[in-house]
């Protein structure tokens, strides 16, 4: 049975044809090396926030023998809020990374 398609059996051959094999592989390896430098982005990204994170907590450590102090109290609330926020976006990137 003919196909209401004139060029149906050119454009099989011609998408089977080595050409275009290479092209597409061209075209998904640099899919793949913006992709995987997206991932090495987000994995420098992580490892900053983590090194916040360690600087955070030993301040807080400090701050707490400290706490005696409004001001204190009032820094370790707020780099409380900073933990929170970083750590957040560490699993979102973490999260981004294991689903691509």
């Amino acid at each position: 049975m003919k196909t209401p398609m004139p060029f149906c059996e050119e454009l099989t051959a011609a998408a089977g044809s080595p050409f275009v094999r290479d092209m597409m592989i061209v075209k998904f390896q640099r899919e793949v090396d913006v992709l995987m430098l997206d991932e090495g982005e987000l994995r420098k990204k992580a490892k900053e926030i983590r090194n916040r994170v360690a600087e955070r907590d030993m301040l807080v450590g400090e701050l707490e023998k400290l706490a005696v102090f409004d001001s204190a109290s009032q820094s370790i609330c707020e780099l409380s809020k900073l933990q929170t926020q970083d750590l957040t976006e560490v699993a979102r990137n973490l999260f981004f990374l294991q689903t691509h």
